[in-house]
């Protein structure tokens, strides 16, 4: 999804989509219009829109772009502001990963509600904040989204290079209700051809397909805190993640390798990768490696050698041994003696 994809920002890409909407936009101060592709509530649920849409919500500020030739920029609070009031920017992280239910009145808000840009500007992940929210009909899409983002260029962008975010990077997935949706909310339904071929992505096939692939929906309007029907928490996404899971996770998409190799500098890079309301998860890639038993010797094939009887003796009580008899000699045997 576009407000996830691209944070920090592809100027090629965004040349690319002006030099297509320019002549569609507004002039300047002209009141937002609703487009064609633009559907009602109503309208999306009878053409068969899917009623439930999925999010990786927005868990921290970001700096966006405002459309036109100015260099102003916008503010995209996170998704309902929960941290309002908290200056501690890793705090305000806890709260939303560790969210388990949606708090009544946090609506989610678009960057920016006024602004007139077309379609190709949201999907494309220019860093433009657009008066669109978006969400998918897939919580598994928007999973990946939550725990990857797209490498800079707009090359790597295009053909979904990825690489992982870290662990706390990881925004929970909030399930919506579009029947709960306010009547003033309008959709834009880029999974439904008719829908998607109104707008400018048919002149872009390249960006157009990742709307495609996302089946992504834009949401114009606010979406009301009510229409938040269920929060799939970051706690929740890692307990799914079986302990094998979670190694393959350290050692090979965050490229720290095995600790055994160097305790040190694991550590400092997991706590950098790791928030410490999440390390009780991954405990178990820094307990020390328990010291494996020697196994037991093979049993021998030679008899033991014979010990003579013991008896305790009367007086001390300690054991001592019987000494050996004699045996007679056998006068009907040879004798070998030097002297006979």
């Amino acid at each position: 999804m576009a407000a996830i994809q691209a944070t920090a920002g592809n100027a090629a890409a965004a040349r690319a989509v002006q030099r297509t909407v320019t002549t569609q936009e507004p002039a300047t101060g002209a009141q937002p219009q609703h487009q064609p592709y633009e559907q009602t509530v109503a309208e999306y649920l009878a053409s068969g829109g899917p009623q439930r849409l999925y999010r990786a919500i927005r868990i921290e500020s970001q700096v966006k772009r405002r459309e036109g030739a100015s260099a102003s920029s916008v503010t995209a609070t996170a998704d309902g502001n929960l941290g309002e009031g908290i200056s501690a920017p890793a705090e305000v992280k806890r709260i939303y990963q560790t969210l388990r239910q949606w708090p009544e009145g946090k609506d989610i808000e678009p960057v920016d509600p006024h602004a007139t840009l077309s379609v190709a500007h949201h999907v494309a992940g220019d860093n433009y904040g657009t008066q669109y929210i978006s969400f998918s009909p897939s919580r598994e899409r928007a999973t990946t989204y939550s725990r990857y983002n797209f490498k800079e260029g707009p090359a790597e962008n295009l053909e979904y290079g990825q690489k992982p975010r870290r662990v706390r990077q990881w925004a929970p997935v909030i399930e919506i209700d579009v029947s709960r949706l306010g009547s003033g909310t309008r959709l834009v339904n880029l999974g439904n051809p008719a829908v998607h071929g109104q707008t400018n992505l048919a002149e872009r096939s390249d960006i157009g397909s990742m709307a495609t692939s996302d089946m992504e929906v834009l949401i114009k309007g606010t979406v009301a805190a009510g229409a938040v029907t269920q929060v799939f928490g970051v706690e929740d996404a890692i307990r799914e993640m079986d302990l094998d899971a979670r190694r393959h996770l350290m050692e090979r998409e965050f490229r720290l390798g095995r600790r055994e190799d160097d305790r040190e500098g694991w550590d400092g890079l997991f706590q950098a990768n790791v928030p410490e309301h999440l390390r009780q998860y991954f405990q178990h890639l820094q307990e020390e490696p328990e010291e494996v038993a020697a196994p037991p010797a093979a049993p021998s094939r030679r008899r033991p050698a014979s010990q003579s009887p013991v008896r305790p003796d009367e007086e001390s009580g300690n054991v001592v041994r019987k000494p050996k008899r004699k045996k007679k000699a056998n006068p009907n045997l040879l004798s070998f003696r030097d002297d006979e």
